[in-house]
């Protein structure tokens, strides 16, 4: 991997074309994931990716990318995780399956990926941009979803603070995914755009993309996917919680009691009522106000609904399906206690002041290409290996800062000859 660059599908892609030069890699399934992942017990993810693999027609398998269900946990016991990390990891067991691609995990034809060109090291979206660009430039792109699981493991326990484990979450994690999708979605609405003008191109130029009416629906699906992470907890979850229902005042609306808690005749009733329709004001007109609260309130409800049973059936899936989680009651108690503060506070204005701190201090995120330093004893045993490698291939070691020089804003048909280093880098 190029140090600092987080390039690991990058390096194992150059990898497997490299192992496998000069052989027929029509019927390869390249598979990508991080060592700190583990497969769920019935171990069914390679029999299922073969399995749709062996239904297609050949000539589409380019276009495959296989899509398992991806977790994310501590591999500990409920007593032993801290109460943050319980709570991330609901929320990111959530979020992930609304996603067009699987996080952290990039399987489908070795074919299919090599010729969309090595994804950039240099930005932070590896998963997600290889997707992207599967979509863009080859001929019939297709997602398949796996049944099987995949658990990406938190750090979590010993004497690790719940502030120092949610600053580092926040400031190592979510702020470089966040900027990481940010930059994605530039970099391809400057490809769509704007490419004979705003892309620096190197050997190869950028193709156009193939598909365009798939590539901007794409590209708006993922910008409205970002407006939601930050309008749901800054916007929707106060409105909906403080404002609404100021304004759903009992004289507007006929209500339907469920629970009482509480007499009316104590001035303050705990109870929980539904609007059932909107009453007509003195001049024996309907108030327009009233009538869009009422069926902005009837569209909410079911869809909350809907989703906290679809949250729930996803967090028993991940219990069930790794033996050394073990389910404790307190968890419950923590999603209603730390929702609003994460939500609110933690989370989105969070992104924001990281936004505009790195935006005035023209500062990266966390993945810059650098390179580590080598001693001259260390690469004067090393040369000697350079030079045996170097004669057997055409690619020169790419791990180098001039390799990833050479790759860092490539979107396109990039052969792997190409990336052998002139004299002048």
């Amino acid at each position: 991997e190029i140090v600092g660059t987080g390039s690991n599908h990058y390096e194992t892609q150059v990898a497997a074309q490299w192992h496998l030069r000069g052989r027929d890699t029509s019927n390869v399934i390249f598979s990508k994931f991080d060592t700190n992942m583990r497969l769920d017990k019935d171990g069914m993810l390679l029999r299922e990716i073969e399995s749709v693999w062996c239904m297609v027609e050949p000539e589409v398998r380019k276009g495959i990318t296989f899509m398992p269900n991806v977790y994310w946990s501590a591999d500990k016991p409920d007593r032993q995780r801290t109460y943050m990390e319980r709570f991330v990891s609901f929320t990111m067991n959530t979020l992930l399956q609304q996603s067009t691609f699987a996080m952290a995990f990039v399987s489908g034809s070795l074919d299919g990926v090599c010729e969309i060109g090595y994804t950039p090291p240099s930005l932070l979206a590896e998963d997600d941009l290889t997707v992207t660009k599967k979509q863009a430039l080859l001929k019939e792109p297709s997602t398949y979803r796996l049944c099987s699981a995949i658990l990406k493991v938190f750090p979590s326990g010993g004497n690790v603070k719940e502030t120092r484990w949610t600053y580092d979450f926040l400031d190592k994690k979510m702020k470089r995914w966040m900027m990481g999708h940010v930059e994605k979605d530039r970099y391809m609405f400057t490809w769509i755009f704007c490419r004979r003008c705003c892309l620096r191109d190197f050997r190869d130029k950028h193709p156009a993309v193939r598909n365009n009416i798939r590539s901007i629906l794409l590209l708006f699906a993922s910008v409205m996917r970002m407006y939601i992470i930050f309008a749901l907890p800054l916007n929707m979850v106060p409105c909906a919680l403080i404002v609404v229902p100021k304004d759903m005042k009992d004289n507007a609306f006929s209500w339907l009691t469920l629970i009482s808690v509480l007499p009316d005749n104590f001035g303050t009733s705990l109870s929980l009522r539904l609007p059932l329709y909107v009453l007509k004001t003195d001049h024996g007109k309907v108030d327009s106000t009233n009538l869009f609260l009422f069926f902005g309130y009837w569209a909410l409800l079911p869809a909350a609904i809907l989703s906290i049973i679809i949250m729930l059936r996803i967090q028993v899936r991940v219990y069930r399906s790794y033996k050394f989680l073990r389910f404790n009651w307190r968890t419950f108690m923590l999603y209603p206690l730390v929702f609003v503060p994460v939500m609110l506070v933690m989370g989105p204005l969070f992104l924001l002041w990281s936004y505009l701190k790195h935006g005035c201090l023209n500062r990266p995120a966390g993945h810059t290409i650098c390179a580590s330093p080598v001693s001259d004893s260390e690469d004067g045993d090393n040369s000697s290996d350079d030079d045996d490698m170097n004669d057997d291939s055409e690619l020169d070691n790419p791990s180098g800062p001039s390799g990833a020089t050479d790759v860092a804003l490539l979107a396109g048909h990039t052969s792997i000859s190409s990336l052998k280093r002139s004299e002048s880098s």
